[in-house]
C-alpha cells in the first residue's frame, strides 16, 4: 500500500471521532482510545483504506473512482454531516453529572435491542425511536461501555448517527430526562443499600448481581466486568422488570449486607470469652453509651493497652 501524505484530519472531541468511525466498527477497535490515537484512527482509514482496500465503494460516497485530493473534500462533507445530526451537550448534561442516569438511559437501548421494539415516550407516532432508524446499540464502535464516560459516548454517538431531525432527538433525550427525574427519587431510595458506602466491595456487588439474574430481573444482555457499573446496573434492572417484587428487593439488600460482612471480617478470627453476667453488662453499658458494638470496644482497649504494656525482656 502506497502511503498517502495529506494533511491529517483533527476531530475537536472524542464524540467527533466516534461519528468518523461510526460505521467502521469491524475495522477500527474504539474502547479505551484517546482523542490522539483516533485521530490517527481515522487518518489511516480514510486516507488509507477507504482509497485502496476493495469493496469500500459504498464508503466512499461516489459512483467514480476515488483520489487521494478527494478525501479532505469527503472528511468536509462528514464533518458538516456530524455538526447537523448533533445536539449540543447540554442536553446530555444530566446524564455526564449522574452516573446513574447514564446506566438508566442505556438500559432503555438495551432494553429496546433486546425486544427489537420501538421506544416511544412522547406519545406522538412520529417521535417514535424505531430501531429501523436509530443506531442498535451493538452496532456501536463501544459496544458494552464498561465506564460512565463510555456510556455518555455511545448515547451521544446514538443520538449523532440517527437521520432523525434534531428537533425529535431533542424531544427525546428531554423525555428520557423527566422520565429518570421521576424514578431517580425511588430507585434511590430503594437501593440506597448499594450506594451508602463510598468503598465498592466488588465480591459483594458481583454476588448481588448474581441473585438479581437468579431472581428474575432482566440484565438486557448488558456485558459489565466493573463493579462500579454493576453496582449501577442492579437499580436499573430492578425498574425495568415488569412485576417488582418488594421481597426480592428485601432479598437483594440482605444479600449484600451478608457478603459485605463476611468480605470485610473474611481476615478476622473468631474468639469465644466468657464473662461474668455483671462484666458483659458493664461492657453493654458502655457500648452502648460509646455506640460502636463490643467487637469494636474490645479491640481499640486491646490496641490502646498493649503498647503501655512492659514487654518481657529477651
Amino acid at each position: 500500500m502506497d502511503t498517502i501524505s495529506l494533511p491529517k484530519l483533527h476531530a475537536r472531541s472524542i464524540r467527533e471521532a466516534l461519528f468518523y468511525l461510526h460505521d467502521h466498527r469491524e475495522q477500527v477497535a474504539v474502547s479505551g482510545c484517546n482523542l490522539t490515537e483516533l485521530n490517527e484512527k481515522i487518518h489511516h482509514f480514510f486516507y488509507e483504506t477507504v482509497l485502496h482496500e476493495e469493496g469500500t465503494d459504498a464508503l466512499k460516497g461516489t459512483d467514480h473512482e476515488l483520489q487521494p485530493e478527494h478525501v479532505p473534500y469527503l472528511l468536509m462533507v462528514r464533518r458538516d454531516d456530524w455538526a447537523r445530526a448533533a445536539i449540543d451537550n447540554k442536553y446530555f448534561a444530566w446524564i455526564a453529572e449522574d452516573e446513574l442516569a447514564g446506566m438508566f438511559v442505556w438500559f432503555h437501548f438495551l432494553e429496546l435491542l433486546h425486544n427489537g421494539g420501538y421506544l416511544n415516550i412522547t406519545g406522538n407516532e412520529n417521535d417514535k425511536l424505531d430501531l429501523n432508524d436509530w443506531t442498535r446499540a451493538d452496532d456501536l464502535n463501544i459496544v458494552h461501555p464498561d465506564t460512565p464516560e463510555e456510556r455518555l459516548l455511545a448515547i451521544q454517538n446514538i443520538f449523532d448517527t440517527s437521520p432523525s431531525p434534531c428537533k425529535t432527538k431533542i424531544k427525546i433525550i428531554s423525555e428520557l430526562n423527566q422520565e429518570w427525574a421521576y424514578a431517580s427519587p425511588k430507585l434511590r431510595k430503594r437501593f440506597r443499600f448499594l450506594f451508602k458506602d463510598k468503598v465498592i466491595i466488588p465480591e459483594a456487588i458481583q454476588t448481588v448481581m448474581a441473585c438479581a439474574i437468579d431472581e428474575g430481573l432482566p440484565s438486557f444482555g448488558l456485558n459489565c466486568s466493573n463493579p462500579h457499573s454493576l453496582r449501577l446496573a442492579i437499580p436499573c434492572m430492578y425498574h425495568f422488570c415488569e412485576h417488582r417484587d418488594r421481597a426480592v428487593l428485601k432479598k437483594l439488600s440482605r444479600t449484600y449486607s451478608v457478603k459485605k460482612y463476611q468480605e470485610k471480617n473474611k481476615e478476622k478470627q473468631l474468639v469465644t470469652l466468657l464473662l461474668d453476667p455483671e462484666v458483659k453488662d458493664m461492657l453493654d453499658e458502655i457500648a452502648e453509651i460509646r455506640g460502636i458494638s463490643l467487637h469494636k470496644l474490645i479491640t481499640h482497649w486491646t490496641r490502646r493497652h498493649y503498647g503501655t504494656l512492659r514487654k518481657p525482656v529477651q
